[in-house]
C-alpha cells in the first residue's frame, strides 16, 4: 500500500487528474482495481508540470499500453466508428477527450482539456444503427468528479460533446 497523498497532491489530482481517474476506473472495470495512491506512486514521474494526476495524451497512451491488456491505442475523431465499437457484453475501452468548455461568466469557449471514460453509447431515437448521424445519440461517461467509484456515470448528448471538440482514444 502506498502512502496517502498530501493535501497538495489531492488538490492537484482533483483539479488535473481527469485522465488518471479515468484510467483508474478502467482498471476497476477490468477487475484489476488500483487505488489512487498506488496509481500516483507508479506514475508520478509522468505527471505534467509536476501536478499530481495531470497527464498528456502521450502519457495516457503509455500508461494504458503498460497495463498489458491492449495491443494498440488509436486516436479517432469519427463518432460513427466509435459508436460501432459499443456492443452488448463487449468492453469498448474508449477514452473521451474534449478540448474546450464554455466559460460560465462570459459564455465564451475557453481551452480546457478533459478526459472521461465512455461506458456506453445509446443510439438516438431517430438514428437507426446504421444512420450517418449521431446528433441525437447519448454517451454514458464516467467523469472524475465521480471519484467515489459508486457512481455509474451520467448520460450526455453527443451534440454536447461535439461542441466541446470531442475526440477519442480507442484502446484495443
Amino acid at each position: 500500500m502506498s502512502t496517502p497523498l498530501t493535501p497538495q497532491q489531492e488538490a492537484d489530482f482533483n483539479n488535473y487528474g481527469c485522465a488518471s481517474a479515468s484510467l483508474i476506473r478502467l482498471c476497476t472495470l477490468r477487475d484489476r482495481p488500483i487505488s489512487k495512491e498506488d496509481f500516483v506512486a507508479a506514475h508520478s514521474a509522468k505527471f505534467q508540470f509536476g501536478q499530481c494526476g495531470r497527464l498528456t495524451i502521450d502519457k495516457i497512451c503509455e500508461i494504458a499500453m503498460g497495463f498489458g491488456w491492449f495491443q494498440a491505442v488509436y486516436f479517432v475523431r469519427d463518432p460513427l466508428y466509435v459508436r460501432g465499437l459499443f456492443r452488448p457484453q463487449i468492453d469498448a475501452n474508449v477514452l473521451v477527450l474534449t478540448d474546450r468548455k464554455r466559460d460560465i461568466a462570459s459564455g465564451r469557449w475557453v481551452s480546457d482539456f478533459h478526459c472521461s471514460l465512455a461506458l456506453e453509447w445509446r443510439v438516438g431515437p431517430s438514428s437507426p444503427n446504421h444512420s450517418k448521424t449521431t446528433s441525437l445519440d447519448e454517451v454514458l461517461l464516467f467523469s472524475p468528479d465521480q471519484m467515489d467509484h459508486s457512481a455509474i456515470g451520467r448520460w450526455f448528448p453527443y451534440a454536447w460533446l461535439e461542441e466541446k471538440l470531442v475526440h477519442f482514444l480507442v484502446l484495443s
